[in-house]
């Protein structure tokens, strides 16, 4: 049985997080920080337009917008047309 704070991590958060807007395939463009790591980069999204949760994806050292586009999302649950996004770099890269 899953204990109480485990079932509330797993619950949807009432809003999502930020478009910047959409692809022609209907893929949602979200924004992204990149944090530059010695073993690669991470690439940050505050809040997934599906389920409102904060997000990572890792990403080359060498050039990280190598790791910008398509990728799939780290969801606990899926959601209706959740099919991933579209990863845009923007802000100060760290």
């Amino acid at each position: 049985m899953l204990s109480a704070r485990h079932k509330r991590s797993r619950a949807r958060h009432p809003a999502s997080g930020p478009v910047l807007g959409y692809t022609e395939d209907g893929f949602p463009i979200v924004p992204v920080t990149i944090e530059h790591h010695p073993k690669g980069s991470v690439l940050r999204l505050a809040a997934c337009p599906f389920c409102g949760r904060p997000h990572e994806h890792g990403g080359p050292h060498d050039n990280p917008s190598y790791s910008e586009g398509h990728r799939i999302s780290h969801c606990l649950t899926s959601a209706p047309g959740d099919r991933g996004y579209i990863l845009c770099a923007v802000g100060k890269e760290k």
